[in-house]
């Protein structure tokens, strides 16, 4: 709670994302073990470095893929993280998808907002997501989701190479939903 609620200077340097992203997969290795879930990393090697704080990146993708290990099955679950360049736009895709019990169209439309949660009486406060939207938000970006139950869920953050300057970017009220 105190970490959402502080809004601390973001530190953008030019940063590796493809590592920043193996460094979560690191950071959240014991939960997939335990789990016995299965990772799947496909990253693309040709990306150009971004001017992102490490940190803030790092924190929303640890988010993203504690989530993705509470929605699968133990013993059944896939954890796919992806990288790509998308040149003409000048942005990186990062993709984390997991092969678990999906989200329904009308819990997509909260799943950002502070204090939702659907894992009632497990010790969530609902703030995950909402992090993860301030942070997409603060680097100029953009997050989508797609999803259906029992069908799996796939977040994807579309980062600008360089972010706007602080305070340039208003805050999105939600993100884009089109699926694609």
């Amino acid at each position: 709670l105190l970490q959402f609620a502080r809004q601390t200077k973001a530190n953008f340097q030019p940063n590796n994302v493809n590592e920043l992203i193996r460094e979560a997969v690191r950071l959240v290795q014991h939960k997939i073990d335990l789990m016995s879930l299965e990772t799947r990393v496909q990253l693309d090697e040709t990306l150009p470095a971004i001017i992102c704080d490490a940190q803030q990146i790092r924190q929303a993708l640890v988010a993203l893929l504690i989530n993705a290990c509470e929605a699968v099955m133990q013993g059944q679950g896939v954890l796919e993280v992806g990288s790509r360049y998308h040149g003409e736009r000048q942005e990186v895709e990062i993709e984390v998808r997991d092969n678990g019990i999906g989200i329904d169209e009308e819990t997509q439309r909260h799943i950002f907002e502070p204090f939702f949660t659907t894992k009632e009486g497990e010790g969530s406060l609902g703030l995950g997501l909402a992090v993860v939207l301030s942070i997409v938000n603060r680097h100029g970006g953009q997050i989508e989701v797609k999803s259906a139950p029992g069908q799996g869920t796939t977040f994807a953050i579309r980062l600008p190479e360089k972010p706007p300057p602080e305070g340039a970017s208003e805050p999105l009220e939600s993100p884009g939903r089109t699926p694609w």
